[in-house]
């Protein structure tokens, strides 16, 4: 594999769900990905980059084409605002920019169904209230933006929008890469995380990828 022949840019977080999508795109339908990450913290990066070393040794590939991005709030007034909403959009905008220096009109995010669309439980979650950020009409605004600035189409995808998070195991292990889940981090606590405690285990992100696990029968 190498840069020479690129066959899509998709965001890589180190989270279950964007290495689901690697493997998809490695194992499944034999691609070679460039995968896109935002340097967001130390820790983050160490996540991401030893994931990335693990699937190089799994996939038997010595290169697998990898751009992380760093890119941090200057404005200390910046940095009080810690929802994150606009992050899928930063993410969005680091492949779409990716993508267009490779000559590539599409980009993907890889999210299950349950996440991205975010139905709420309560009527204390709807409009504003509720994170849609890989909802298919947030997608659809990407692209439109992403297409405007470079003059260009560009298609804005989530192969896994109807899948759930135990539907996204299922590819991993299809790909004969369930060995390498315990590298993934998919909490959403990643400044209480530890060397030793990578997951908080009470928020949402940690709750259903412990049920996805236990589902698929892969607490081992």
């Amino acid at each position: 594999m190498g840069w020479n022949d690129i066959d899509v840019v998709q965001l890589f977080s180190g989270g279950m769900d964007s290495f689901g999508g690697a493997v998809q795109a490695l194992a499944l339908d034999k691609q070679n990905p460039v995968l896109v990450s935002h340097r967001s913290a130390p820790k983050t990066w160490s996540v991401q980059r030893k994931l990335v070393s693990e699937m190089q040794s799994w996939s038997h590939s010595p290169d697998i084409p990898h751009v992380a991005i760093q890119v941090h709030k200057h404005d200390r007034i910046l940095r009080k605002d810690r929802t994150q909403r606009s992050r899928s959009f930063l993410y969005a905008a680091l492949a779409g920019t990716v993508a267009h220096i490779l000559g590539h009109d599409r980009i993907r995010f890889y999210e299950n169904g349950v996440t991205s669309f975010n139905l709420p439980i309560s009527a204390q979650v709807v409009g504003a209230r509720a994170t849609r950020t890989t909802h298919p009409r947030v997608l659809q605004g990407f692209a439109k933006i992403l297409g405007l600035v470079r003059g260009k189409p560009m298609k804005v995808e989530n192969p896994f929008e109807l899948k759930t998070r135990a539907e996204v195991l299922d590819v991993v292990m299809a790909g004969g890469a369930q060995a390498l889940l315990r590298h993934t981090v998919s909490c959403a606590h990643i400044h209480l995380s530890s060397t030793m405690h990578p997951h908080c285990g009470v928020c949402s992100q940690c709750i259903d990828r412990r049920f996805s696990v236990l589902a698929r029968g892969l607490e081992r």
